[in-house]
């Protein structure tokens, strides 16, 4: 990813050390930060994947990482293009059974059918050619909104009898899928909470390595008190040291030092909640 189309940004980032923004909010797998409940359930996505099918339900409030996990799984199997075919769903408007089956081809290349059951037999009669093959498929809905009945139902028929699909979304589709029992009994279910301190230190960090700078950005009474006033919140957490970064270019600080951590940080809250 490029720096920032600021040339003063540009520079003021590459003064620190930065090749690219570190904390920009932007989902992108190269900054993922494998913290103590992403890394594992990353490892249990992969082992879904190897299995060949089931329906995995990841929830959470906003900025909790959702989205980056299921950029990390769909970079990771987008690299391995003879073994895998992949179909990213980006809130996509699936509300109905055949939407849903449009809207997985779509992402395939496939053909458009007449009803659902076309075009059920179109992504079937694909998926599992591509099984004989020795190529897996792996499915991936990222989406902010609530999902139909319908849909969850379409999508836990595919997870059962032709490919793993892995649904990202916010706390409300653990009601919505309470609607489909079938689902909400196969399904394998997680939650992503809050970041302790420990994972917090260690993402803000890990982001700024990524990023090229190899030496503390914040000490540790300024991370301490991000942490304490975002409760963890990932994308608070970013919001927060990339707004910091700002004030430090206008103020042309080569350190974050409390002071400056604590206004940024009470301006971006009181903003957040007017």
């Amino acid at each position: 990813m490029a720096l920032p189309r600021y040339p003063a940004r540009t520079l003021y980032l590459r003064s620190l050390g930065f090749s690219e923004d570190p904390f920009n909010p932007i989902p992108d797998p190269r900054f993922l930060c494998l913290t103590s409940q992403h890394g594992p359930l990353i490892e249990r996505m992969f082992g879904i994947v190897e299995r060949s099918s089931g329906l995995v339900v990841i929830d959470g409030h906003a900025g909790v990482g959702k989205s980056i996990v299921a950029r990390r799984l769909e970079s990771y199997y987008l690299c391995q293009p003879d073994e895998y075919c992949v179909a990213y769903l980006y809130n996509a408007p699936i509300d109905t059974e055949y939407s849903v089956l449009a809207a997985v081809s779509d992402e395939l290349s496939l053909n458009r059918r007449k009803g659902v059951d076309g075009q059920w037999d179109e992504l079937s009669s694909y998926i599992r050619s591509q099984t004989a093959s020795g190529r897996g498929a792996v499915i991936i809905v990222d989406t902010q909104e609530d999902l139909t009945k319908e849909a969850l139902a379409q999508l836990y028929a595919i997870a059962s009898h032709l490919a793993p699909v892995f649904v990202s979304s916010r706390p409300s589709l653990t009601i919505a899928l309470g609607r489909v029992p079938e689902a909400a009994e196969g399904a394998h279910r997680y939650t992503l909470a809050d970041l302790d301190l420990e994972d917090t230190v260690t993402m803000i960090n890990f982001r700024c390595r990524v990023a090229g700078r190899n030496t503390p950005l914040f000490s540790s009474e300024a991370l301490m008190y991000i942490w304490e006033a975002t409760y963890g919140n990932p994308g608070d957490v970013l919001n927060v040291c990339g707004r910091v970064l700002n004030a430090m270019g206008t103020e042309h600080l080569d350190a974050a030092a409390l002071p400056i951590v604590m206004a940024t940080t009470q301006a971006y809250l009181e903003a957040k909640l007017a």
